[in-house]
């Protein structure tokens, strides 16, 4: 004979799939009875290495881009691909792995026709690194200051309500950009493609230089900053938790 049925189960799932609660009632239990069991799911793990690239797989090429807090380089990874390579010299430590891998939670949801594909990331130190589809096109920057490229009213409407498609998108899900400037965004065959958003290293640009002595502030990074950004700066020892205030409204002010 089969066992009595229980006379509910209710599983209640939160937004994101690394969290699950569970709540049990036998035949004389009432809601304010009920106990939430907190069940950890395997899923999330399961899909967080799903997205973990092991850093030999990938074939770098040469360099197309660099910054304080990374290198970005062609590469192949089962096709053609941006490799974000993480400067190690400010990014060395298990705690910044952990936040590391949480914007790579974030990113692995991310899809939008006007947002780079995220397409996984390097998750083990020393050698930190993201992969994304390779951006074909040329920057807005390129096509602003370097071709002097003339853009239309009309062009210019497309371009800018493309970037706020790719930015409302961001906003809708909780993810600040932080660093939304024109050589961020590419331009393919006429459709924007924002990159590099999100990334936690940017909070960390105050830190002070080798000698301790000075900001280290990247050229043509202050005109982008919302006035409460200026404010915060200041020269930060290398564990310094303090972060700058980035929020959605100093995103809206990068795009202006």
């Amino acid at each position: 004979m089969a066992p009595p049925a229980l006379e509910e189960m209710v599983e209640t799932y939160k937004s994101n799939d690394s969290d699950r609660t569970v709540s049990v009632s036998g035949s004389g239990s009432t809601d304010s009875e009920r106990t939430p069991v907190r069940v950890d799911s395997q899923d999330s793990q399961l899909s967080m290495r799903e997205w973990d690239i092991p850093y030999d797989e990938l074939k770098i090429e040469e360099p197309i881009g660099t910054g304080q807090f990374g290198t970005v380089y062609r590469g192949n990874w089962h096709g053609d691909v941006a490799i974000k390579v993480l400067n190690m010299d400010y990014l060395d430590d298990e705690k910044t792995l952990e936040a590391f891998k949480l914007e790579v939670a974030t990113f692995r949801k991310t899809r939008h026709e006007n947002l780079v594909l995220f397409m996984g990331a390097c998750m083990k130190l020393p050698r930190l690194a993201i992969v994304t589809s390779m951006c074909k096109g040329n920057t807005l920057y390129t096509h602003i200051h370097l071709r002097r490229d003339k853009f239309n009213m009309n062009k210019t409407t497309i371009v800018a309500q493309q970037i706020s498609q790719g930015m409302g998108y961001l906003h809708a899900r909780g993810i600040v950009h932080k660093d939304l400037k024109s050589k961020n965004i590419f331009l393919e065959n006429g459709k924007v493609v924002i990159t590099d958003f999100g990334l936690f290293s940017v909070t960390k640009l105050c830190f002070g230089n080798r000698k301790g002595d000075g900001l280290s502030i990247p050229p043509g990074w202050l005109c982008y900053l919302a006035p409460e950004i200026i404010r915060s700066l200041r020269v930060r020892q290398k564990h310094d938790e303090e972060e700058l205030p980035f929020t959605k409204a100093s995103d809206v002010y990068a795009f202006g």
